[in-house]
């Protein structure tokens, strides 16, 4: 992709995607995540580099308008991709965000809901050594919209997405850091004194 995409130019370019499926009396469905769902629902990022999406319907209808938007605009031909999906929860939570459709055919947008979304960011975490990783700000963000008061707080809306098999302690640790950092020691203290062994990975 030459360019990032802000606001107007996501929408726009799911308006195209709506226009296109519907002259291929196709009925597209998917869910986006990451910096789309950042910069169009929270305006917390001014523009995303790509679109993450995970298809439900209609897969290869949005493939084929995908690659013809593509060469059309010449774009890298991964500017929309399903890279995210090794994130995803198997008990995911959704809000509809978008749709345009006339008689059965155009595009539905599914978005997580904000604590999927936290949850789906404290997975993917790498940590704070790079302060401004547009993910760590992601969860900066999210955890002041969703209200979030501390560590055990946060754990349990990961716990509720992902089984502890999955919550590394990589994660685990990453995410007591980041939550000390954004809340300060005494959002920690509660699962030192009372919940150590609760989220181990």
């Amino acid at each position: 992709m030459k360019s990032s995409l802000d606001k107007e130019a996501l929408l726009d370019i799911l308006r195209d995607i709506a226009e296109r499926a519907k002259k291929r009396d196709a009925m597209i469905e998917f869910s986006v995540y990451g910096g789309t769902v950042m910069v169009i629902e929270y305006e917390a990022r001014k523009m995303t580099r790509d679109v993450d999406v995970v298809i439900h319907r209609g897969a290869s209808f949005l493939r084929a308008i995908v690659d013809e938007i593509a060469r059309e605009k010449e774009w890298d031909p991964g500017w929309l991709n399903d890279g995210v999906k090794g994130f995803i929860s198997s008990n995911p939570q959704f809000q509809e965000m978008f749709t345009i459709e006339e008689d059965g055919c155009g595009l539905r947008v599914l978005r997580p809901t904000p604590e999927y979304l936290f949850a789906m960011k404290a997975m993917a975490m790498r940590g704070l050594d790079s302060e401004n990783s547009s993910d760590i700000e992601d969860i900066r963000f999210l955890v002041k919209s969703i209200g979030i008061k501390s560590f055990d707080e946060a754990a349990d809306i990961v716990a509720s997405f992902y089984p502890k098999s999955q919550i590394s302690p990589k994660t685990t640790f990453g995410l007591q850091e980041l939550l000390e950092n954004i809340l300060g020691p005494e959002s920690v203290v509660q699962r030192e004194t009372g919940h150590e062994d609760r989220y181990e990975g």
